[in-house]
């Protein structure tokens, strides 16, 4: 273990920094999908009928 140097607070803190930016990053790129409706989902309305068979 004499070999091993320690980091310096100023490294400590600029990895701190990317870790925080990654998890903020991480966190919107999965909340996205979750916030933004599709409309590409395959369903073609509420009731499930489509445009051509509609009951009367």
């Amino acid at each position: 273990m004499e070999d091993y140097h320690k980091p310096d607070q100023q490294t400590l803190q600029a990895l701190r920094n990317i870790a925080n930016r990654l998890r903020i990053s991480s966190i919107r790129a999965t909340s996205s999908h979750i916030l933004t409706p599709s409309t590409d989902r395959g369903n073609s309305g509420a009731t499930g009928q489509t445009a051509g068979s509609r009951s009367v």
